[in-house]
């Protein structure tokens, strides 16, 4: 009988075994038996009627496309769907990252969500959010600056006994994500920015404005510049009121470094 840790339907076969014997090996016929017993005995075989599987490219994907690993957050979502008849039992999915588009355990785990059990016929949506870790496991890409697909491992630990075992793999989306090794620049925080004023008239007042960025990328950045603007709101566009720019050294990655600019408040057309 096939066992696993998982919830099984039987089926009760009755099996009709007819015993013929015969005497002293004299040829049987209907005239020379002499004993026909039946004997009924009752087997057990195991049918699986669950089957997990993804519920197709309407319902999966990922975010971002591109990402620095051990820095970036990264999103997968998707609808895991029971096609057989009876409930699963609670399961895991792993989410993996593989470079030539076969989805298995030697691939590099992204992450891994918990799914309860799922009705016959019904379905379920899974979503993870975390640091995209670092690639530990290739074939035929690069570690870093290449391209990996993304996928599942439906039932990574097995808990589930299925009709279907070899649907648990699908590929997320139709597109790749791209691992990059880059600089990547950022505001420190408001801890470490502020305003020198917060009320100022156009044109006369001295204001001046600092802030930390820091390089949370896995490579140095190169020279540039930090441009200061005064905006309206808190979506600040090239469109809005340029202040003043700060001129930024070479910044090694795990680093930061301070930008400012102090000068005249600019003039600014009243009613804007």
């Amino acid at each position: 009988m096939i066992t696993k840790n998982k919830k099984q339907k039987y089926l009760s076969l009755l099996f009709f075994i007819f015993l013929i014997f015969s005497l002293f090996g004299i040829t049987l016929s209907s005239s020379n038996m002499k004993h026909i017993e039946n004997k009924e005995f009752e087997i057990q075989i195991s049918i699986p009627d669950t089957d997990l599987k993804d519920r197709g490219s309407a319902f999966h994907g990922f975010s971002p496309t591109e990402v620095i690993p051990t820095i970036s957050n990264f999103t997968v979502w998707a609808d895991i769907y029971n096609s057989g008849v009876s409930s699963s039992l609670p399961f895991n999915v792993s989410i993996r990252a593989s470079d030539d588009g076969v989805i298995n355990t030697s691939d590099t785990e992204i992450g891994k969500v918990s799914v309860p059990s799922i009705s016959g016929g019904g379905n379920a949506t899974i979503s993870y959010t975390g640091i995209f870790p670092e690639i530990t496991f290739v074939t035929i890409n690069n570690y870093i600056d290449d391209f990996f697909n993304v996928g599942l491992i439906i039932d990574v630990d097995n808990e589930v006994f299925e009709i279907n075992e070899g649907n648990n793999y699908p590929i997320i989306g139709s597109s790749e994500v791209n691992v990059v090794n880059k600089s990547d620049l950022r505001d420190r925080g408001p801890t470490y920015s502020d305003m020198s004023e917060t009320t100022v008239e156009s044109g006369v007042t001295s204001f001046s404005v600092f802030c930390d960025i820091e390089n949370r990328g896995l490579k140095e950045a190169e020279s540039c510049n930090v441009s200061f603007y005064a905006s309206l709101d808190t979506d600040i566009t090239k469109t809005d009121y340029f202040l003043g720019y700060d001129a930024l050294s070479p910044l090694l990655n795990g680093t930061y470094i301070d930008a400012s600019w102090a000068g005249v408040f600019p003039n600014i057309p009243n009613g804007s």
